[in-house]
């Protein structure tokens, strides 16, 4: 009788261990998976950086040509035309940069929620719902 419950106890605490090394392993794979996903919005953010630091680049270029091109006018008009110019193809470019810093940045936060949650899902399984 008494072997029985040690036996009982025995097996117990071999299961405890055991779903105590399981969760520690999910754990471990979550955190994993947490740290993947922040490392990728780090470089996103880096490379985001990389494009503010071109840009302010492009821009003072940009500029710097439009400045000259208004030295060279021989004419009150001529200014104002190379002024309109300058003015129309910066719209052009603000719009264009736009509409690719909104593509950029989905396409990162997309790439990084499907990260976490892929990582998660290997944990983690998913059960259907029979209806």
């Amino acid at each position: 009788m008494i072997e029985r419950q040690i036996d009982s106890v025995k097996r117990g605490v071999a299961a405890a261990k055991e779903r105590s090394s399981d969760l520690h392993a999910g754990a471990n794979k979550v955190t994993g998976a947490v740290e993947e996903a922040l490392v990728g919005a780090v470089n996103g953010l880096a490379d985001v950086n990389r494009k503010l630091v071109d840009i302010a680049y492009q821009d003072a270029e940009a500029m710097f040509a439009a400045i000259d091109r208004l030295a060279g006018a021989q004419s009150f008009t001529d200014a104002y035309e190379v002024h309109g110019d300058y003015l129309r193809q910066q719209t052009n470019v603000s719009v264009a940069r736009a509409k690719s810093a909104a593509s950029f940045v989905s396409a990162k936060a997309s790439e990084g929620f499907d990260a976490l949650r892929d990582g998660i899902a290997k944990v983690v399984p998913v059960r259907s719902h029979a209806a």
